[in-house]
């Protein structure tokens, strides 16, 4: 394989050695690709030269942030682009309940700015703590608050993008498409030609892009949300607000079968639970071993915490 060479007028960092790209090589999941080149674009200018760069050889570019996806989207035979160190927070807009931040800024960064002004950002995975608001467009990510707030999807307002070859387009949800973009240009042109599955009652679908949801508000932010870097760059992104809880009480359930569990969790949800967990008997097991005193019954085979405000 020839070695990469930094692409002419690129600012930020590139590297082909043999460290660097074992160290992005993996994410959270088990799988292991060894990228072709590490890519540090300093600002969005230098993204675009990137993108033009790879568009004339046909690289590759793969984005990563935090690289805490379980599922390969952070790795793969290319150039890997770093965007975490990107990570300006706008000032929060009181009056639309709006935020527009980086996408190298943290989930849990956003949800401190937001509780700081009384309001809270709702879609919570596990990996709030770490994991970037540019991997949460990404991959649609959801969490334990999902069944009440949805997931990704409906909270992001606006992607201001960059595309194959370096087009740069804001795409706001409610607003007509950018045009004279090659590559929305492009999609507009066969998009009657969509075929959209419908699962009704589904809370999250991460099987192919969103053209469902597409279909149904015409936006291309629905379609752009969980493309897993395959259509964009994310260079920034406005997120939508929710007021913070007064209060909140978590009710915790005990079940000697998964069926009770789940008939549970329907329940709960019927009665204005907003978030909700299922512990099998494995975790519990652990959870169980890791104290001095037991606190799960023998014959638990599942246990279901449920939030509710």
């Amino acid at each position: 394989m020839t070695t990469l060479s930094s692409p002419p007028g690129f600012r930020g960092g590139f590297r082909t050695d043999g460290d660097a790209c074992a160290v992005y090589s993996e994410a959270a999941g088990i799988e292991r690709r060894m990228p072709r080149a590490i890519a540090v674009p300093v600002d969005a200018d230098d993204l675009a030269v990137l993108l033009g760069w790879a568009h004339r050889n046909q690289m590759p570019l793969i984005p990563r942030g935090s690289g805490s996806s379980m599922a390969s989207g952070a790795i793969g035979d290319g150039v890997i682009v770093d965007v975490s160190r990107w990570r300006a927070i706008h000032p929060i807009d009181m009056q639309r309940k709006t935020i527009c931040v980086e996408p190298g800024v943290l989930r849990g960064e956003v949800e401190a700015a937001a509780r700081a002004h009384g309001l809270r950002f709702p879609v919570d995975p596990s990996s709030g703590a770490f994991c970037t608001i540019g991997g949460m467009a990404a991959t649609n990510a959801a969490g334990s608050h999902s069944m009440h707030f949805g997931s990704m999807r409906p909270w992001v307002n606006s992607l201001t993008c960059m595309f194959a070859g370096g087009t740069r387009a804001e795409v706001r949800r409610g607003a007509p498409a950018p045009r004279a973009v090659p590559a929305i240009d492009r999609f507009l042109s066969i998009a009657h030609e969509l075929i959209a599955e419908d699962h009704l009652g589904v809370i999250k679908n991460s099987s192919g892009y969103a053209v469902s949801e597409y279909r149904q508000s015409g936006d291309l932010v629905d379609l752009l949300v969980g493309s897993e870097g395959t259509l964009a760059f994310f260079v920034s992104v406005e997120l939508s607000l929710a007021t913070a809880p007064a209060a909140t009480s978590s009710v915790l359930g005990t079940f000697t079968s998964l069926e009770q569990a789940v008939q549970a969790a329907m329940h709960a949800r019927e009665s204005g639970a907003v978030a909700c967990e299922l512990l099998d008997r494995t975790f519990l097991d652990v959870a169980a071993a890791g104290g001095a005193t037991r606190l799960v019954p023998a014959n638990t085979e599942s246990a279901l915490p449920a939030e509710v405000e």
